[in-house]
């Protein structure tokens, strides 16, 4: 005759008659009596049902009995359930400690979060939006009817294949509250978002691999991966940004100003004046050299410049347009312009500014009768202004610097909201999702 399968919640030591109180009733096999020390084989009628659980609980991303430190309290996995609302499927651990209670740990293709139960009722499941500790919370999803698919383990109430929940959703504060409604019962959770490397490292098992991945929906309440970074490297691209400018400005501390006005007579042939000489000590400098002309109604006037070294006759040249053209419907402005040469090394130089005119281009008989006949004031010099100073910013160099330290801010910026649209997806509308 074959013995009556044993009661796995209320065993007793068949040798001393002492208590059985089994952690890990539903896949035990072996118990050894903590009274007489004998060892009780869990068999019989009872092994299909033992190893279908063992079976089980070899398959799941945390193994029941498993211990596992989060926010500094240890932590073991006693039951494992798997829900499914029609939508999706999830699975949810609990975990137990005799000091601190039960937890939540809820796995869904989104990621991890640690659950928290509430035993008070912060708000009705039927409102939109409310306060909770502070932050606002909005609902996210519209409520459904949640199943349970399978449930093995430990549980602090009677749980059955196939019962049903209704349950809602609020987020805000990077939290959620889930509410679960059973006949007139509510169950509240607060849900906190939690990597799947720190569950990996929490519990040591091997790591999900989960968010962020900008292709799928992130969690409600998973912190944005790239709002942090672009804000630090914000931070790090405005400081440098502005140590670059301190030190452009400081590079270019005033020097000598020079300036010479004279006027560019279309009769003579050399139109050569001299800025004088300038001193340039200590370390190389930046050379500005700006010009004001009026070369007259669509008209020209060129100049270039000589910066010759004294001592070692180097010269460096630049040149420089000054244009005024206009028609019935457009204009183009160019009367006045700068030249800006780039670390021009220590020594004594001599600046020499040489104009050139139209009228100087015996190949354009044209252009010479269009000049004279335009020009006010025929026979007369060009009005022209140049001052030269041996200091300058480059600003289109400080331009540069801006798009260089700032791309990697405008990518993490794109990416953060990128990250937030792929979530926003997940929850906004209010679409009837109801599954009944």
């Amino acid at each position: 005759m074959i013995a009556a399968a044993p009661d796995l919640k209320n065993l007793e030591c068949p040798s001393c008659g002492g208590a059985i109180a089994l952690r890990a009733a539903g896949y035990s096999t072996l118990y050894g009596c903590q009274y007489c020390g004998s060892e009780i084989d869990l068999t019989g009628e009872t092994i299909r049902l033992i190893a279908a659980h063992v079976e089980a609980a070899r398959n799941l991303h945390i193994p029941l009995g498993t211990t596992g430190m989060v926010n500094g309290v240890d932590w073991v996995a006693v039951g494992h359930m798997e829900m499914n609302d029609g939508w999706e499927s999830w699975e949810e651990f609990l975990l137990f400690n005799p000091y601190h209670g039960y937890r939540w740990l809820i796995f869904t293709q989104s990621g991890w979060s640690l659950g928290t139960p509430i035993l008070s009722q912060p708000a009705s499941p039927a409102q939109e939006s409310f306060r909770f500790e502070g932050a606002s919370m909005k609902r996210i999803y519209e409520a459904t009817t949640s199943k349970v698919e399978r449930a093995i383990g430990e549980f602090y109430w009677k749980v059955r294949r196939g019962d049903k929940v209704r349950s809602t959703s609020y987020v805000g504060g990077g939290r959620v509250l889930s509410c679960e409604l059973t006949g007139d019962e509510y169950n509240w959770t607060l849900e906190e978002f939690i990597s799947s490397t720190g569950v990996a490292a929490a519990f040591g098992v091997e790591d999900t691999g989960q968010y962020p991945d900008i292709g799928e929906i992130p969690s409600p309440h998973q912190p944005n991966p790239y709002s942090d970074r672009a804000v630090s490297f914000g931070l790090m691209a405005g400081v440098a940004f502005l140590i670059a400018m301190v030190i452009a400005f400081v590079m270019s501390s005033p020097g000598e100003l020079r300036t010479q006005q004279f006027s560019a007579d279309p009769a003579t042939s050399n139109r050569t004046v001299s800025l004088g000489t300038f001193a340039i000590t200590d370390r190389a400098r930046p050379f500005t050299i700006k010009a004001r002309g009026d070369p007259g109604d669509n008209n020209w006037m060129y100049v270039e410049y000589t910066l010759r070294n004294v001592d070692t006759d180097e010269e460096i040249i630049a040149s420089q347009p000054l244009e005024y053209y206009y028609g019935r419907d457009w204009k183009e402005d160019d009367r006045n312009g700068t030249v800006k040469l780039s670390s021009v090394p220590p020594g004594t130089y001599e600046l020499t500014a040489e104009v050139a005119l139209p009228e100087d281009d015996a190949r354009s008989n044209a252009a010479l009768s269009r000049s004279t006949a335009s020009w006010t004031g025929n026979g007369q010099g060009r009005s022209i202004v140049i001052e030269a100073v041996p200091n300058g910013v480059f600003y289109s160099n400080l331009f540069l610097l801006f798009l260089t330290l700032f791309a990697p801010v405008a990518w993490l910026g794109f990416s953060a909201m990128s990250f937030e649209g792929a979530r926003a997806r997940g929850y906004d509308g209010h679409d009837d999702d109801d599954d009944d």
